[in-house]
């Protein structure tokens, strides 16, 4: 199940826990594809280290991890600075800041709601990844504007299979707005290439389709999908 967790506690790339992987190369292209920071600025020391905290953060160092983690915590940061990155011009940043506020996620903060609602129109899979866990425990009345980009992240070309089948779980179990979320599982389930993503928009459709809409795909499956 996509649920989202207080902080995510591994980092090697599985699917749907939001874990990203991360390299040395990856890392020198964050340094230098982010905002540049001119070293006379004030802070500008601070603020280049807490971006290359959250690059450390996402990284493939288990060690280097918790050490980002606790470097991070020891400061006290307000929400709002992560926030700001958040919308980092480097993708590992996005993706630091992302993780890091996971954990500290409380679904009263309206704030943050809007946040993460915001990143799954991000340009980076990993944090649009990251950002479904978050949504995923909001309440339905918070989620339903979002409905048609989550319909939208169930299509091949544009998102990445583990998105993909977290989603079609997620809108099956949500129940809501069944015209737009429907017709959207019944093709997932018929074209999608990935039998990860077919079964979970089965699993969607089994939950939200009414009987009669439900056997012509059950049919379908039986007919023309071995691997489910």
């Amino acid at each position: 199940e996509p649920v989202g967790t207080s902080q995510p506690a591994d980092s090697t790339g599985s699917s749907e826990t939001g874990t990203i992987p991360g390299s040395d190369s990856q890392i020198d292209s964050a340094k230098e594809t982010g905002e540049a920071i001119s070293s006379e600025a004030p802070g500008a020391e601070v603020a280049e280290k807490r971006r290359e905290l959250l690059v450390q953060l996402v990284g493939e160092n288990p060690a280097a991890r918790s050490q980002a983690q606790q470097a991070l915590d020891e400061q006290e940061l307000a929400n709002e600075v992560f926030l700001a990155l958040m919308k980092d011009g480097s993708p590992l940043v996005r993706q630091g800041a992302t993780y890091y506020l996971t954990g500290r996620f409380v679904v009263q903060d309206v704030g943050l709601q809007e946040a993460f609602l915001a990143r799954l129109e991000d340009e980076d899979a990993k944090v649009r990844g990251l950002a479904l866990q978050i949504v995923t425990r909001m309440p339905a009345e918070i989620i339903r504007p979002a409905i048609p980009r989550l319909v939208a992240m169930l299509q091949v070309a544009s998102e990445e299979t583990q998105n993909r089948a977290a989603v079609a779980r997620f809108l099956g179990r949500l129940k809501i707005e069944w015209k737009v979320v429907l017709p959207a599982l019944v093709e997932s389930v018929k074209q999608d290439p990935a039998d990860t993503v077919r079964k979970a928009s089965l699993y969607g459709v089994s939950r939200i389709a009414l009987p009669e809409e439900a056997v012509p795909i059950y049919r379908h499956v039986l007919l023309h999908d071995k691997n489910l």
